[in-house]
């Protein structure tokens, strides 16, 4: 079985007839965020697969803001140093445990939902390329199953798939500056890409086929990668297939220097706060013709990226002490260079990044300093204030930008 993706199914009881929920609550939008998305998720019921993952967690975090009752499909539980424990989600949401390809289990929760973002996949490249028949499993057929939940539905529900701009055909050396818009075609390799760009096929096939004509809206979401707090896939606990900013975290709470392969390595390092918004912002406006059915870019404020020396540098700086980096050895990606287009964005949703790369490292750092000093006192929600913090910081920080999404 992948780690971290292990297909563990629910108890039959658990789920047959009444749903049996995990710490239930109905949460009301806290005073700071009502009105954000024009109210589109207020007194609505949002569902997200893979919530208890980071991204999922702080998604959650942010739509229980935005006024939603959110309800969070995973296939495993949230080990106590997660975002999802730590940030005490599990006293605001509803938490399910189940594989996404369990076709009875996510129709008996998408009856529940208007909206749903589809989260839940194995999200590391590395270990998605060492398991690839169960990368499929989960990254292809589980949309598939979901879709299929969708497609079987008494009533049109929203939704919203999260994919990665690796789906794209990797630049040659002589136009490898120009960014990829979302009609680059789609030439992945590795099982982790294709088994998106194959997901992605079925999504447009299931929309203009099945789900378009009943009156279900949707839309994929590509971004590039995300470093926010919370994240704990290191290099030392995934066998060597750990983001490079966590290792970073890991090294400098560690007091060892952070060894940083592929320093040249450019990549659309986005604040996550800002692609999730992003994601919020696709579905807040999918009664719009000229959105819904399209795939969206959702990236960094400029185009051409950062280069992993350069975060690094950052996160150093950020942290403290004096600290540097040194190379580290070599790993084998898809792709030199990631540049993403985020002009379809821009111009139909009215989306931008709010946070440039060096702000989005201080909040990011902000976490990692926190977590390391609280985390001893074994306390199940010890982040829970700040990420509150760090979420409301952020959302004046989309106020004083007159951002449409914050006001």
């Amino acid at each position: 079985m992948l780690p971290g993706t292990a297909a563990t199914q629910p108890e039959t009881d658990a789920w047959h007839g009444n749903m049996l929920f995990i710490n239930m609550r109905n949460h009301a939008a806290s005073g700071i965020a009502m009105g954000l998305f024009k109210g589109c998720f207020e007194g609505k019921r949002v569902l997200i697969t893979g919530a208890a993952g980071v991204k999922g967690s702080w998604l959650t975090l942010l739509l229980n803001e935005a006024g939603a009752t959110t309800i969070g499909l995973d296939v495993r539980d949230p080990t106590a140093d997660s975002a999802f424990t730590t940030m005490g989600l599990g006293e605001h949401t509803t938490l399910v445990r189940g594989d996404v390809t369990d076709l009875p289990l996510v129709q008996s929760l998408v009856r529940q939902a208007d909206t749903v973002f589809h989260l839940a996949a194995q999200a590391l490249v590395g270990l998605a390329n060492r398991y690839p028949m169960e990368t499929y499993r989960s990254n292809t057929l589980g949309t598939i199953t979901l879709l299929e939940a969708l497609r079987l539905a008494s009533k049109p529900v929203d939704l919203v798939v999260v994919s990665t701009d690796k789906v794209y055909k990797p630049r040659n050396d002589n136009d490898h500056d120009e960014p990829w818009t979302e009609a680059d075609p789609l030439f992945a390799s590795g099982s982790y890409a294709v088994s998106k760009a194959c997901a992605e096929q079925v999504c447009w096939d299931y929309h203009h086929r099945y789900l378009a004509p009943t009156g279900v809206r949707s839309a994929v979401a590509r971004a590039g990668n995300v470093i926010i707090g919370g994240d704990t896939y290191t290099s030392r606990s995934t066998g060597g297939a750990g983001r490079l900013f966590v290792d970073c975290y890991d090294a400098l709470i560690h007091g060892r220097t952070p060894k940083i392969h592929n320093p040249g390595q450019v990549r659309p390092y986005t604040y996550g706060l800002d692609v999730l918004c992003g994601y919020s912002c696709l579905a807040a406006s999918l009664s719009r013709p000229s959105v819904v059915g399209k795939a969206f870019n959702f990236g960094p404020p400029d185009y051409r990226g950062t280069d992993n020396a350069t975060l690094a540098t950052g996160i150093c700086r950020s942290w403290g002490n004096n600290q540097g980096w040194a190379p580290g050895e070599p790993r084998d990606e898809p792709h030199v260079f990631q540049r993403l287009s985020l002009d379809r964005a821009q111009k139909l949703l009215a989306w931008r990044p709010i946070y440039s790369i060096d702000r989005a490292i201080d909040d990011t750092t902000l976490w990692y300093r926190e977590w390391s000093r609280k985390r001893a006192f074994s306390e199940a929600a010890f982040m829970e204030t700040t990420a509150h913090e760090i979420l409301a910081r952020f959302l004046q920080h989309a106020r004083q930008s007159k951002t449409w999404w914050a006001e």
